[in-house]
């Protein structure tokens, strides 16, 4: 992105109705994490080693199939080695051993017939032989044989009893001992395809992809922060997406490959989708990597451009036989603006393989295509005790899954079918009977019809419960199952929202004539209850208003708008960025507030007229239930989306996660919970695990594994998550835990 055009959107929000507006976020809540501390030693470095994979490459980025690196050195694929600063003849030195590398020397003072007169002779100290002397700041370890020399200078004076007289240190010395325990990590994971993680894995920034589930490249690290914080005009390489080495020398059989074995790479491509839109400067690239020349070589291109509402399909033939060896990869890379969420590019449907062809443009694939959030009908999340005061008034009657069938021929798709879980219980099936003939290349909707009356159980639990729908479809032969299934998660505790958890852009508005603005989101009661905090998602895109003070201000409803102030919280508040689950911050009000049944809104009350963003959901439209006031008048808003506003009722609230004892099967038991890296798993005498499956709020299948007794859960995001495991019986046991 060109200086010109970043100074645009750092100054000018780049969509506006009125004074209020939407921009480009700063950084991405779902993949902040604590940056690793940088140290000068390999202590307690974990190597991991590559595995080298074989074609075919196929991934929709349905599932994650990147690489971990989070490693512990209780895993059993890890082992450890030693090393040692200093060595003689092999042998480590003493822990004490210390050295210099040059010469040091011996000071001899001789009387003269002059009073308190001395001659001055220099000595070098006899070299101590050698030494192999070894570099632990980085890895590999590099080690020198060099001779070595006492740490220390000494003196003495001539007709003196002490010889010498005095020893001085060198401090420091040029070498002393010390030691580095390196952790080395065997290669034991054989489904992942891709060596980074710079990239974002997501549901939520594409536009009518082929399937579910694309990667996201901007100006954003592995971590969701921007690559470079010190300029707003920073510009350069940004995100990476680098293959696993690949066996193009010989096939699985042993067989060569060769030029004539038509191999292509093949991928979909599309330019901002629901993010920010890369310029003519802007552009993804990819690259083929040859490991006899070890060197890079761009193989295509494409620069910044426009929103396509349809992903582009780009076919590469491999026609060089540098890359014809074993460790070939490929890489895609972009150009961007690195200081923020800008220059968006969404890929999907990667397929590296061969005897394939210029025309090989269809893939025999039905798949989801878009992500569902709710079976309820105004909400994607309520108050567990709201909802049991609504039951099936609050569901939806029928919800449509949108799916696409990738072929050029018309598919029949069967087997249409959503399961509703509770804990191991199965709730519900609803079944679709119908066997649609599609035609290709179309994308279609179908409907789940709730039965008459249907609502969650409200009996499985008195505080909280969340409920895990599965929808599957079938059809055969079909090119990539794992986009067959979509999943998602109904939670309720003690919040409504509207969003799907995920922020898009960031949402502000300017005051204008000195007034200070106003944001609201509206909610409703059918019962009175007391409300006692609200959980809001900001985020600083370009702008960080971290010391910008703000009231929480509940209004009631007149004409549709918000009315006369209810209550407004005594203390001021500031912006609180990248705290709490998922990026939403609570903030208590200063006393519990109780509100009859009605209509109502609840937001912030500036005391400047300066922006301070919200979280914006652009997957999920709630345009009817977002205002804001700039000049004194209520309006409301002119962007299709959902602001992440969450407001939230007293309720116990039931720290083991929900799970109710008179409902737990004793057949799997997880500690500690809440958890911070490891869970571990007893199992009962009478089962065995068979595999364990991990599933975020969004419905996003985050860990698939066989048993494991200790499950690495570093990685993931803070906030709760559903653990689905499958015994040798192939009975499913259902339980959750929360990730802090």
């Amino acid at each position: 992105m060109r200086l010109s055009t970043i100074f645009f959107f750092f100054f000018f929000p780049f969509l506006t109705f009125s004074q209020e507006s939407l921009e480009p976020l700063r950084i991405n809540p779902q993949l902040v994490r604590e940056s690793k501390a940088i140290t000068r030693s390999i202590d307690a470095l974990f190597v991991y080693a590559m595995d080298t994979i074989h074609l075919p490459i196929k991934d929709d980025f349905s599932r994650d199939r990147f690489k971990k690196y989070t490693a512990k050195p209780t895993d059993s694929n890890v082992y450890d080695s030693l090393f040692y600063a200093i060595y003689n003849g092999g042998i480590q030195e003493v822990d004490t051993a210390a050295f210099m590398l040059d010469t040091t020397y011996h000071y001899q003072y001789t009387p003269t017939s002059t009073p308190d007169s001395f001659q001055i002779d220099t000595f070098p100290l006899p070299s101590l032989g050698t030494r192999t002397i070894c570099d632990l700041s980085s890895y590999p370890v590099t080690c020198t044989t060099v001779s070595v020399w006492p740490p220390y200078n000494t003196d003495d004076t001539i007709g003196t009893p002490a010889n010498p007289d005095n020893i001085y240190g060198v401090f420091p010395p040029d070498a002393e001992q010390d030691s580095a325990q390196v952790y080395f990590v065997r290669a034991t994971d054989t489904l992942s395809f891709w060596q980074d993680n710079y990239v974002y894995l997501n549901n939520d920034y594409a536009i009518n992809p082929p399937t579910i589930g694309v990667v996201t490249f901007d100006g954003l690290n592995e971590n969701g922060y921007p690559y470079d914080f010190s300029s707003a005009f920073s510009y350069g390489k940004a995100d990476y997406l680098t293959s696993k080495p690949i066996f193009l020398d010989t096939k699985p059989n042993g067989f060569p490959y060769t030029l004539s074995d038509s191999i292509y790479l093949s991928f979909y491509y599309q330019p901002q989708g629901l993010g920010n839109e890369p310029e003519p400067e802007d552009s993804l690239v990819l690259q083929f990597y040859s490991p006899n020349d070890d060197e890079w070589l761009s193989v295509w291109k494409v620069d910044g451009r426009q929103l396509d509402t349809n992903f582009s399909q780009v076919m590469v033939k491999i026609t060089d036989v540098r890359f014809l060896e074993a460790g070939f990869k490929f890489r895609f890379l972009n150009y961007a603006s690195l200081s923020g969420s800008f220059d968006h590019w969404n890929l999907d449907y990667v397929f590296l393989g061969s005897s394939r062809f210029s025309s090989d443009t269809v893939r025999d694939d039905v798949a989801f295509q878009l992500p569902s959030h709710t079976l309820l009908k105004n909400y994607t999340a309520m108050p567990w005790k709201h909802f049991k005061w609504e039951t099936s008034s609050a569901m939806k009657d029928s919800i449509f899954v949108f799916q696409r069938n990738n072929n050029a021929a018309g598919r029949l798709v069967g087997s249409n079918k959503m399961e509703i879980f509770y804990q191991s219980t199965l709730q519900q099936t609803i079944v679709n009977t119908n066997t649609p003939s599609i035609t290709g290349f179309t994308n279609f909707a179908t409907e789940y019809k709730l039965p008459v009356g249907y609502f969650y159980d409200t009996m499985v639990n008195d505080t909280n419960a969340s409920f895990l729908v599965e929808v599957t479809h079938n059809t055969t032969p079909d090119f990539t199952r794992t986009n067959d299934t979509l999943r998602f998660v109904q939670e309720f505790s003690d919040y409504y929202s509207y969003d799907d958890g995920t922020a898009e852009a960031a949402y502000g508005v300017q005051g204008l004539g000195g007034l200070n603005s106003k944001i609201a989101s509206r909610f409703s009661l059918v019962q009175g209850d007391t409300i006692k905090s609200v959980f809001i998602h900001f985020t600083p895109s370009a702008y960080n208003m971290s010391s910008t003070t703000f009231t929480i201000t509940l209004w009631n409803e007149s004409g549709g708008k918000p009315g006369s102030v209810l209550y407004q919280k005594v203390s001021l508040d500031v912006p609180r960025y990248n705290l709490g689950v998922n990026g939403f911050y609570e903030y208590p009000l200063d006393s519990n507030h109780y509100l009859p049944a009605g209509n109502y809104f609840l937001g912030i009350s500036q005391t400047t007229p300066d922006r301070i963003n919200i979280g914006f959901d652009k997957n999920l439209n709630n345009l009817e239930n977002t205002y804001y006031n700039s000049n004194g008048i209520w309006q409301k808003s002119g962007f299709e989306g959902t602001l992440m506003i969450r407001p939230s009722f007293v309720y116990q609230r039931d720290y083991s996660v929900g799970v109710s004892t008179k409902f737990i099967q004793p057949k799997v038991i997880i500690y500690p919970n809440p958890a911070q890296s490891h869970i571990s798993i007893e199992l009962s005498s009478e089962t065995e695990i068979k595999q364990i499956e991990v599933i975020d709020l969004t419905g996003k299948l985050v860990i698939s594994t066989t048993f494991v007794s200790s499950l690495d859960v570093s990685f993931l995001n803070k906030g709760m998550y559903v653990m689905r495991v499958t015994d040798e019986k192939d009975r499913q046991i259902i339980t959750r835990f929360v990730k802090n």
